[in-house]
């Protein structure tokens, strides 16, 4: 794969997830939340019913964790996605990178691995 098929599938794939997280910030309005500000949202209930499932199952204590988690993960994915349109860009400039067994041996000498066999 090509750097700039990889980048586009990354790419497509951070768009997905702005929708999944977009789709269950809308789920959790049991009512209104109030944020530092002051600022209510009013959440559509097909939201609420996703929020109501998640904190149901145990993981989340209350809606404000869930849209905590939800953004922390857009978050993550936002910065993984501005990594590879940096390494796609280098690449493009011109930098060879690194042969991927070369880093392999970095990382397990770093982290102290050894190879499977």
């Amino acid at each position: 794969m090509t750097a700039r098929g990889f980048a586009d599938r990354e790419a497509a794939s951070v768009v997905r997830s702005h929708s999944r997280v977009a789709d269950a910030l809308g789920r959790i309005g049991c009512g209104s939340l109030t944020g530092d500000r002051g600022m209510p949202y009013k959440f559509p209930s097909d939201v609420q019913e996703l929020v109501s499932h998640c904190m149901a199952g145990g993981d989340y204590a209350s809606e404000d964790d869930v849209l905590r988690e939800a953004l922390r993960a857009l978050t993550d994915e936002e910065e993984h996605l501005r990594f590879v349109r940096d390494a796609v860009a280098e690449r493009q400039a011109g930098d060879e990178g690194v042969p991927l067994e070369d880093a392999f041996a970095s990382i397990r000498s770093k982290y102290a691995v050894t190879p499977e066999t």
